[in-house]
């Protein structure tokens, strides 16, 4: 999974995690936070960062050829809950697509 963030992409880790957790039934193994200038790569199972950095953007064959590795655990009820929520915390609850503080929505 990428998720794309702009600013700081620190505080984007949580809730990037979060939405690999509910996005299919089971733990997404690889996700890559960037904003377009720096990345992480952190491990879905662990969440913690396994490389930083664009040049170290894993390649498509390394997927292929590691897959067997990934474990694609499926995700618990309370896991996937509490994710839910942290993903509408950070992502939807307070996020506008405007440009300006008044938001006009259709």
């Amino acid at each position: 999974m990428i998720q794309y963030a702009p600013g700081s992409l620190v505080t984007r880790r949580l809730s990037t995690l979060a939405l690999s957790r509910i996005i299919r039934p089971y733990q997404i193994p690889l996700i890559v936070i960037t904003n377009g200038e720096d990345a992480e790569i952190l491990s879905g199972d662990t969440g913690k960062m396994t490389a930083s950095g664009l040049k170290n953007l894993p390649h498509k064959a390394d997927m292929i050829q590691n897959y067997d590795s990934f474990s694609f655990r499926p995700i618990q009820a309370g896991i996937f809950d509490q994710a839910s929520k942290i993903v509408f915390a950070f992502e939807v609850d307070d996020a506008c697509p405007c440009d300006s503080d008044v938001c006009i929505l259709e």
